[in-house]
Order: C-alpha cells, then structure tokens, then sequence
C-alpha cells in the first residue's frame, strides 16, 4: 500500500481550507526550462569554442609548416650555390691540368720524347 499524506490545512480569510500539497513535475516550470536552455546555450557556445580554437591551431601549424619549408628550400638554395662554385673551381683546376703546355713540361722532366718517325720503305 502507498502511504498518503495528509492535506495540509491552509487558512484563508479567517476560515481554514484544506489544499493538497503541490506536487514538482520534472521538466517542467520556469526553472526547469531556463535551466535547460542555459545549459543548451552553454553547450553550443563550447562547440564553438572548440571549433575556433580548432581552426586557430590549424592555421598556426599551417603557417609553421610553411615557413619550415620555406627555411629548407633557402638551405637548399645556398647548398645549391655553394656546390656551382665548387664545381666552377674544380673545372678550372682540370683546365689547368689539361693544358698542352703543362703535358709537355712534365713529359720533358720525365725524359719522355716524340718518336722519330721509323723510315718508309718503297718497294718497286
């Protein structure tokens, strides 16, 4: 069995009234409702938070991104330059080396000669 409570008495104007208790309905009221659309407001207002920050770190690791990039191809840029000249200053030296006045030189210190030319033989 269910136990009922008792009425409450309440006076009115000089007679007292018997009223039932009032009774909470979950949901429902001013409170209630305020409460659920704070609480709806607040959730969105944090989804949007959420997605602005989201964005915001997007774009910085974007922009970072880019600027490593851009870092390495002004390295490689350099490595590029610095490798020219070597192969300019490595172009000269086997000039030089190859000239036929320096051949000479070094082949006359190691006594090397031209050959005579060996006698032509013509027979009739």
């Amino acid at each position: 069995m269910s136990a009922r409570t008792r009425p409450r008495m309440v006076s009115i104007g000089g007679g007292s009234r018997s009223l039932p208790r009032p009774r909470v309905i979950p949901g429902s009221g001013a409170r209630g409702v305020g409460l659920r659309r704070a609480l709806s407001a607040y959730g969105w207002i944090f989804v949007a938070s959420l997605i602005g920050l989201t964005l915001f770190f997007g774009v910085i690791y974007a922009r970072v991104f880019l600027d490593k990039s851009a870092f390495e191809i002004a390295d490689l840029q350099s490595r590029i330059t610095q490798q020219q000249q070597l192969n300019q200053q490595l172009r000269l030296h086997v000039a030089e080396l190859e000239a036929p006045g320096r051949v000479f030189d070094a082949a006359s210190r190691l006594g090397l000669l031209h050959p005579e030319l060996p006698p032509i033989v013509i027979e009739n």
